[in-house]
């Protein structure tokens, strides 16, 4: 398949995850602000038999009435529905697939386009992996602490600091993340909005015990099994579940690798892309896929 990825440049968005894993199966390039080819329309009058276009929400929102001439499938990649939402409302009506990492979100689009899917996040396995480096801390972060938003993320990062070891990086990507997670017993995590976040996959991948916040319908208990693949705590029960964890290794680590099978197997950026192709080539059996994105 041939396909165009529409995506402002921009390294520490999916739309980079994504290009890799259809360059491994298809045939892709990119175009938008920054990239080397920076309008849609010049990109489609140079592959005029272009198959797909994957269009990233990254503040770029390119016109879709001449795709829709050449009959370009367009499969708008939805990021962050709580930013610009009557940006993405009007977005809707152009595009002909919507893929919403935020499970709620999915849900109430549902009833304004006839082609809305919940597709979460996942991991690129080649970049997040396990480095074999000493463990350090109790507890690794890794992500945004400052500002007014991330109020409650300061908050249990102070109360985990007075009782256990932690390391906090903000501004760290890639495989420094990932060899930062490696250093620690166990990895935090705290969802900003109502959703499975990017930071979820990535530290599983690493092979480590992952702590995340409880957020009501955001599709945890879909995709994951508390307890089993990862740990849920509420603020109340956070301090004795790192506690508990901390001192049963053998818990911890059954707790790790369970996880890390099943995002290997079920939750990579290939997985994903084999779900958007297999729709637009209208596949009935997408169970290579990972998951049932239709599951509502």
């Amino acid at each position: 398949m041939k396909v165009i990825i529409v995506a402002r440049h921009n390294f520490y968005t999916p739309w980079v995850y994504y290009y890799k894993a259809v360059s491994r199966r298809d045939q892709v390039l990119a175009c938008g602000p920054g990239q080397v080819i920076p309008n849609l329309n010049q990109a489609l009058q140079e592959h005029p038999d272009t198959e797909c276009m994957l269009i990233f929400t990254t503040g770029y929102f390119p016109d879709l009435s001449f795709p829709r001439q050449l009959g370009v499938p367009t499969v708008y990649m939805v990021l962050n529905t709580y930013v610009q939402w009557e940006k993405h409302l009007d977005y809707l009506k152009q595009a002909d697939y919507i893929m919403v990492p935020q499970l709620q979100a999915a849900k109430m689009w549902q009833d304004l386009h006839p082609r809305v899917f919940w597709l979460p996040y996942a991991v690129d396995p080649a970049i997040y992996r396990e480095h074999p480096v000493p463990r350090q801390y109790d507890m690794v972060f890794v992500g945004t602490v400052k500002g007014v938003l991330y109020r409650r993320r300061r908050h249990l990062l102070n109360l985990l600091s007075q009782h256990f070891s932690i390391k906090i990086a903000e501004n760290c990507y890639f495989q420094d993340a990932a060899r930062l997670y490696s250093q620690g017993h166990m990895i935090f995590n705290e969802s900003l909005a109502l959703e499975v976040n990017m930071r979820t996959f990535e530290a599983m991948a690493c092979r480590r015990c992952l702590m995340t916040s409880l957020v009501d319908d955001a599709g945890f208990g879909i995709l994951f099994a508390d307890g089993e693949d990862l740990i849920i705590y509420g603020e109340r029960d956070l301090l004795p579940l790192v506690d508990y964890y901390l001192s049963f290794p053998a818990q911890r680590e059954k707790v790790a690798s369970s996880g890390y099978g099943k995002v290997l197997k079920n939750h990579t950026y290939e997985h994903r892309w084999l779900f958007i192709k297999g729709l637009l080539e209208g596949k009935e059996d997408l169970s290579d896929c990972g998951f049932d994105a239709h599951t509502q």
